[in-house]
């Protein structure tokens, strides 16, 4: 079946050279999770929007006591409902990533390409059989 529609190359439109995508990790302001991605993003020199939410102890080390206003705005108003009102969170041209994995994989892409599928891997026969001391 043949389709009317033609595409047409970002270049023939008159475009010079393709648009780089726009990355925003949004986590606490604190250490922790989204900490990796952060490096990662760093040390590949790739541009990203850092958004950190206030995070403070109304008592100091009583988790009951923690206050997110940002966090809880956002979570209020639907802003976190892609990400399943979690964060750390990872946006690409403004689409939700929503997850940890999926934002360390982004941040590593430009400076470390993933495994080509095509390689196989060796199989367990041509590995030396191990002992066990007993």
């Amino acid at each position: 079946r043949s389709s009317s529609r033609t595409l047409t190359p970002p270049l023939a439109l008159g475009a010079s050279s393709f648009a780089m995508p726009t990355y925003k990790l949004c986590y606490f302001d604190i250490r922790g999770l989204a900490e990796m991605s952060r490096w990662m993003f760093k040390v590949a020199k790739v541009d990203f929007e850092d958004c950190r939410l206030s995070f403070a102890f109304g008592t100091p080390g009583d988790f009951s006591t923690v206050i997110r206003p940002e966090f809880d705005a956002a979570k209020a108003s639907g802003e976190l409902a892609t990400s399943l009102g979690k964060v750390p969170y990872l946006e690409v041209d403004g689409t939700s990533a929503s997850s940890l994995a999926s934002s360390a994989s982004w941040a590593r892409t430009p400076w470390r390409p993933r495994r080509s599928t095509s390689s196989a891997r060796p199989s367990s026969t041509s590995r030396p059989p191990t002992t066990r001391p007993r």
